[in-house]
C-alpha cells in the first residue's frame, strides 16, 4: 500500500479496489458525502470519458471523467440542459448528484472535470430487435418535443452541424488528400479520401438551405449505446454531453446513419422504416425538414470524418482508425445517394 492509501480509504469513503486505478477516481468520490461505503467497478467506456460503476449501500451512480476536455462551462451546459428537460421528457435521463460544494461538476486537483449520476436500470437495446428500433425511434420524438420546450439563457458551446464549412474552413479537398498521402494510405484508401472530399465540397451547397430549416436544441449524438431498454421498450436516454441548439430534424437524422453499414443488422432501408414508424407515432416534421434529412445524414457524416482527420492531423490517433472512418464515409455517401428517392418517399408517408 502507498503512503497516502489508508487516509483514502478512510471511514468517510469506504473505497474498495475494484477499479484500477482506484486513486484516480476517489479523488472525485471524496468530493460527496457517502450516507454508506462506496464500491467502484469498471465498465464500458467511450472514447470522450472513462466511465466506473459506483455501488453505495442499495443505491447505484454512475461516474463519469470527461477525457475529451476540462471546460466546466460544457459540463455545467449538459446538467442545466438535463434538469430543464427531465420536467417534460416521459423518459428517463441521467440526474447529476450535487457535491459538498454545492455543484454538479466536480474537479480535481489538477483541473480534471467528472460528474456523478443516479444510475438508470436497464440494458443497451438491441439493434436487431424491431421493438428497439422502433422504440428509439418514438423516443427520439419525445425527446425532440421535450427539447423544443426549453426555455434558457444558457448559450450553446458546440457548434451547430451547418456550419461545417466554417468549422472546417482550413480542411480543403487539397490538404485531405496530402494527408492520406502523408500518412501513407493505400491508393485505393486514397481514391476514397478524394470520394468523399468531394462529397463535402457538394455537400456545403446545401448549407445555406439547412440553416433556414427550424432550429432548437438538439441532443445531437443519440444511438443504441447512448440508450436504455427494459424488456421490449427504451425507457432512457444517456449521454447528453454534446447538446447543442442545431437544426430539430438533425436529431432524426443521426440515428437513421447508423443503420448503413451495420454488419449483420440487415437492409438500411428497412431498418430506416421500422425507425420511422417509431418517430412517427411521436411527432410529425415538414415537407423541407424530411427532404433535407438524406443530407442531415451525410453532414453528421461529413462532421465525424473531418473529426478524425483533425485527430489523426495531430497524431491523436493511428492511420488505421481514420482509414476505416474514410471507408465508412464513402459507403454512406454512396447509400445515400443510390437510396435518396426512396428514402424520401418513406419518410414522407411515415412523417408527415
Amino acid at each position: 500500500m502507498k503512503a497516502g492509501d489508508e487516509e483514502m480509504e478512510s471511514k468517510q469513503l469506504h473505497g474498495s479496489r475494484t477499479c484500477p486505478e482506484q486513486e484516480r477516481f476517489a479523488i472525485f468520490l471524496q468530493q460527496y458525502d457517502w450516507e454508506e461505503p462506496w464500491r467502484c467497478e469498471q465498465r464500458e467506456s467511450g472514447m470522450n470519458n472513462t466511465t466506473r460503476m459506483i455501488d453505495a449501500g442499495d443505491k447505484r451512480y454512475v461516474l463519469r471523467v470527461y477525457d475529451n476536455h476540462n471546460d466546466t462551462a460544457k459540463v455545467q451546459l449538459e446538467h442545466d440542459i438535463l434538469m430543464a428537460v427531465s420536467g417534460t421528457y416521459s423518459l428517463k435521463v441521467p440526474v447529476p448528484v450535487v457535491n459538498r460544494n454545492g455543484s454538479t461538476v466536480t474537479v480535481s486537483p489538477e483541473g480534471k472535470l467528472a460528474a456523478l449520476y443516479e444510475f438508470i436500470e436497464g440494458e443497451r437495446p438491441n439493434p436487431d430487435r424491431a421493438s428497439h428500433v422502433a422504440g428509439l425511434g418514438r423516443a427520439v420524438g419525445l425527446l425532440s418535443l421535450a427539447m423544443m420546450e426549453i426555455r434558457t439563457d444558457s448559450r450553446p458551446l458546440y457548434e451547430p452541424y451547418h456550419e461545417l464549412a466554417d468549422s472546417y474552413s482550413d480542411w480543403t479537398m487539397d490538404v485531405l488528400i496530402h494527408l492520406a498521402e502523408s500518412r501513407g494510405l493505400s491508393n485505393d484508401v486514397r481514391s476514397e479520401v478524394e470520394y468523399v472530399s468531394d462529397q463535402v465540397e457538394r455537400l456545403k451547397q446545401q448549407l445555406s438551405a439547412i440553416k433556414r430549416l427550424p432550429e432548437h436544441w438538439i441532443h445531437g449524438d443519440v444511438n443504441f449505446s447512448n440508450a436504455v431498454a427494459d424488456g421490449e421498450h427504451i425507457t432512457g436516454i444517456l449521454d447528453f454531453e454534446f447538446v447543442t441548439r442545431d437544426t430539430a430534424v438533425m436529431e432524426a437524422a443521426i440515428p437513421m446513419l447508423d443503420f448503413i453499414g451495420e454488419k449483420n443488422s440487415g437492409d438500411p432501408l428497412n431498418k430506416i422504416k421500422l425507425f420511422a414508424d417509431g418517430l412517427g407515432s411521436a411527432r410529425k416534421y415538414s415537407e423541407s425538414e424530411l427532404l433535407s434529412i438524406p443530407d442531415l445524414m451525410k453532414l453528421r457524416m461529413a462532421d465525424v470524418w473531418l473529426h478524425f482527420a483533425v485527430r489523426l492531423s495531430n497524431s491523436l490517433d493511428q492511420p488505421a482508425v481514420w482509414m476505416e472512418q474514410t471507408r465508412k464515409a464513402a459507403a454512406v455517401f454512396h447509400w445515400v445517394e443510390s437510396h435518396r428517392k426512396q428514402l424520401e418517399r418513406l419518410l414522407e408517408q411515415r412523417l408527415r
